[in-house]
């Protein structure tokens, strides 16, 4: 994958987080293993304005419970296969990243209206990433 098609999906996935309403400041939970795909929704949380929580999925049910408890998000990003170790008694939207792949798909790939902070934290992202590979 090169940058210009992490871009595209990412901004596909913001446009699509942003019609689940996150907007700026939001606090959106993220409960996958880790994968390229992770990387993509993580930079779609940032362009949608929303600031990503990485929930471990390897950690016990009681901590999960009591972190997403804490953030009192709306809803969980996560897949099918993680839905199924999660705790039950979750008060939330449990998201599954997998069965949304249409509906992101079909999602604008043009940048989303930015303000100045996000574009800070964005090219701080990229830094980082650029320097972990």
């Amino acid at each position: 994958m090169n940058y210009s098609s992490l871009n595209k999906k990412a901004n596909q996935v913001a446009h699509f987080l942003r019609t689940r309403g996150v907007k700026q400041d939001t606090l959106v939970p993220i409960c996958v293993e880790r994968d390229a795909n992770m990387l993509i929704w993580i930079l779609g949380i940032l362009k949608a304005g929303g600031a990503y929580v990485p929930i471990d999925p390897n950690s016990p049910a009681s901590r999960i419970s009591y972190l997403l408890n804490d953030l009192c998000a709306s809803f969980l990003l996560t897949t099918k296969a993680i839905k199924a170790r999660l705790p039950g008694s979750l008060d939330l939207e449990l998201i599954e990243i997998d069965k949304e792949n249409t509906k992101v798909s079909t999602s604008p790939t043009k940048n989303p209206h930015f303000q100045l902070h996000q574009i800070v934290l964005l090219m701080l992202f990229t830094h980082l990433v650029r320097l972990g590979s």
